[in-house]
């Protein structure tokens, strides 16, 4: 049958396109519920996938002789993945490196940097989950003296977190922020949630509930995320945390039938800007608080939508998009609740247009 070019990108990202891979990958998520059809089409609920033990078996008996001749490299490429050349040949034996790029057990690539990686990412997760925490602190203790200090980026930046936590290593509340940002922004919720849960510092506490419940919405898990969000409205301190705690409230009441919470949502969002606001005595939160309640706004006439009462909705729609102009968080928002209307009330050439426009808005 038909399956979802993500869910095909996500096992062939995994796999790197080994068919004995793909088929064990399969196999697997079949088994545990992640892979299933729907109308006809077969789509994965997660699209981070990890090995289970048959296919940790599958992928020891590749690595075969590998496994403990040249078990240091493979352990010091598998976890500060990846790992410029040059470093990785101060620490291990330049024939096993060699013998490894040879078998395609490891990739060299052709930059200014060199970078070596593990060439299957089973291979790399195999090869980690094996490694004690003694033996794991010890790499990362040779390692880490000898890389540059810049900080990693992208994957390497979260493959560096990860390995700290491994290790039972301290990390600054706002590196661990930022990783559960990055792996939220990824879909890969369940690092986010391990970044984010590790955060202690009282100072970034809200933002990391404002995480830990953006990866359980993204799980489907809707009643831990409510149970995050419980409160937070009413705590927070800041318009940028309020937006980001009504909109994961918006769309945990989705989730349901019955549009009235939304109502209420919206409600409480108001009373919180107003709290808010009134603190600013300085009145530096004058623009971002109208850009606010025009959220509130968005989000009551959202609520309307769902009801299915379309009268005046489309006036005040265009009102409030030729007021705000192109402003990031509204302009989105109103062409795509806009389009609903449309499409709704006949005009679906129209609606799908708007639908469009706010979709290339967010990817820009």
């Amino acid at each position: 049958g038909d399956i979802l070019p993500s869910s095909s990108a996500a096992v062939n990202a995994v796999s790197r396109g080994n068919p004995m891979f793909v088929l064990a990958l399969l196999a697997q998520a079949r088994r545990d519920g992640s892979l299933t059809e729907r109308n006809g089409v077969w789509m994965l609920t997660r699209q981070h996938l990890s090995a289970d033990l048959r296919l940790r078996d599958l992928v020891r008996g590749h690595l075969g002789r590998h496994a403990e001749s040249s078990r240091d490299v493979l352990e010091t490429v598998a976890l500060a993945v990846p790992l410029p050349l040059a470093v990785l040949l101060q620490t291990v034996s330049g024939e096993q490196v060699d013998s490894l790029v040879q078998d395609g057990i490891i990739t060299v690539n052709e930059g200014s940097d060199r970078l070596v990686r593990i060439a299957h990412p089973l291979f790399g997760e195999v090869i980690r989950s094996a490694v004690p925490t003694g033996r794991s602190l010890q790499i990362r203790q040779r390692i880490i003296p000898l890389l540059e200090t810049r900080a990693p980026a992208g994957d390497r930046f979260l493959r560096f977190v990860d390995w700290s936590l491994d290790c039972g290593q301290p990390v600054p509340a706002g590196r661990l922020l930022a990783a559960a940002a990055l792996a939220n922004s990824c879909l890969d919720s369940r690092r986010a949630l391990r970044a984010a849960q590790a955060v202690t510092d009282p100072a970034y506490s809200e933002a990391a509930r404002i995480e830990v419940a953006r990866a359980h919405v993204q799980l489907d898990d809707y009643d831990r995320a409510r149970q995050v969000l419980d409160g937070l409205m009413e705590q927070a301190t800041d318009l940028g945390t309020l937006r980001a705690a009504a909109l994961l409230e918006a769309r945990v009441c989705a989730a349901g039938t019955d549009a009235s919470p939304l109502a209420e949502l919206a409600g409480r969002w108001s009373a919180a800007i107003d709290r808010v606001l009134a603190a600013d005595t300085a009145g530096r939160l004058r623009v971002a608080g109208r850009a606010a309640r025009t959220g509130v706004r968005l989000l009551e006439l959202y609520a309307l939508v769902l009801e299915g009462r379309y009268g005046g909705t489309e006036a005040e729609l265009n009102r409030i998009l030729a007021e705000s102009g192109a402003h990031p968080a509204i302009g989105p928002a109103g062409r795509a609740l806009l389009g609903d209307v449309l499409i709704a009330t006949g005009r679906a050439d129209a609606g799908l247009k708007l639908t469009g426009e706010a979709m290339c808005q967010l990817t820009d």
